[in-house]
């Protein structure tokens, strides 16, 4: 059904422009790949991109993994929500999916020890970002930090976390 699929597409241009504005080169490329029909500009070109795709998602897997032992060790309850952690439920592969940044679900109380230690990892808020007030009680609903070396965002959310990790937990 694919090869009979990609066998029709009229313009591949327009293909390949939606499935990397989906977040969907991991996952279809290696199908599209496979079949044989692609036109040779666009099989170069998502060759390069699905490269590039699985080393950004294997260098966001391992920020993740040292995030949640730094979380684990503060004893601070999370889980990550969508992009990596999505792929790997629906497809067992860290990689099927798109995601550009990493999403942290954290308890409520515990947001702020959460972004101490994002800082000890050495993020920091993006350069766009509202200047905080790191002596609020009640931090935002998310914040955005951003590693210094690797540039891989980080978006910590707090709302209804206590809950969510609670049943999780």
């Amino acid at each position: 059904q694919l090869d009979r699929a990609a066998a029709q597409v009229g313009d591949w241009d327009i293909a390949h422009r939606g499935l990397a504005h989906h977040g969907l080169i991991g996952l279809a490329a290696p199908a599209l790949l496979r079949t044989g029909v692609l036109p040779v500009a666009t099989c170069t070109a998502l060759k390069a991109e699905h490269g590039a795709h699985v080393i950004g998602a294997m260098h966001r897997s391992r920020e993740l993994v040292r995030i949640a032992r730094a979380l684990d060790v503060a004893g601070i309850r999370h889980m990550f929500i969508k992009g990596i952690a999505l792929s790997i439920q629906l497809y067992g592969d860290p990689v099927a999916r798109g995601g550009r940044d990493i999403d942290l679900l954290v308890e409520h109380a515990r947001t702020r020890d959460a972004e101490a230690i994002l800082r000890d990892l050495g993020y920091v808020p993006p350069i766009h970002a509202s200047p905080g007030r790191p002596d609020e009680d009640t931090p935002p609903k998310e914040s955005g930090w951003v590693h210094g070396e690797s540039r891989i965002l980080v978006e910590v959310h707090d709302r209804a976390a206590a809950e969510a990790v609670h049943e999780v937990v």
